[in-house]
């Protein structure tokens, strides 16, 4: 599929259309995030999970319910800010169960989750840097 080529046709500061452009997309996007933060807050209310480690060794799971477990609380915890929990998923012996590159059931990838909520829970300028 071919891009489309942007269109620049008015640029004046009093373009009466503008009120049109600006509201196009913005109910989506808010329900989108509400959604996300639904989920977020959900996840919390279930509670968080505790112990990748366990989850990671526990003979009665199978691989692919490893995987999902370990997957979703990839998602939850890119999506909150907890670094410390990524990391664990990342570099322990959950990390084979995990994919950093993996879209959850909205097509949402962890670096998505991570960009749009680590600056928000961070706050702009502060806080530790991810490693």
């Amino acid at each position: 599929m071919l891009a489309k080529p942007l269109s620049f046709s008015n640029l004046t500061l009093d373009d009466p259309s503008y009120d049109e452009d600006v509201t196009k997309g913005g109910p989506e996007s808010d329900t989108r995030l509400m959604e996300m933060l639904a989920a977020q807050a959900a996840h919390a209310a279930a509670g968080a999970l505790e112990d990748e480690e366990a989850v990671a060794s526990d003979d009665k799971l199978s691989d692919q319910e490893k995987k999902d477990i370990l997957q979703k609380a990839l998602n939850m915890a890119a999506s909150n800010g907890n670094v410390d929990q990524v990391k664990k998923l990342l570099d322990g012996s959950s990390k084979k169960y995990v994919d950093i590159n993996a879209a959850d059931e909205d097509g949402t990838p962890p670096l998505i989750y991570a960009s749009c909520f680590v600056s928000l829970t961070r706050g702009a300028g502060g806080g530790d840097s991810p490693d």
